[in-house]
């Protein structure tokens, strides 16, 4: 048995320092999610913090 790992999960662009996408959300949050889901998929990463350190 081959195991195969998963495709990595897209991460939104547009995100700003500090606010993450909590901008877009509060603007329209429908519109945001609906537009995320037209050119991601169905499965995206998304801010609502600063990002970690990696």
């Amino acid at each position: 048995m081959t195991l195969v790992a998963p495709p990595p999960i897209p991460r939104a662009a547009g995100s700003l320092p500090l606010l993450g996408h909590a901008i877009q959300l509060i603007r329209d949050n429908l519109g945001f999610i609906a537009s995320l889901r037209a050119d991601y998929g169905p499965l995206v990463e998304i801010t609502l913090r600063p990002a970690p350190v990696r």
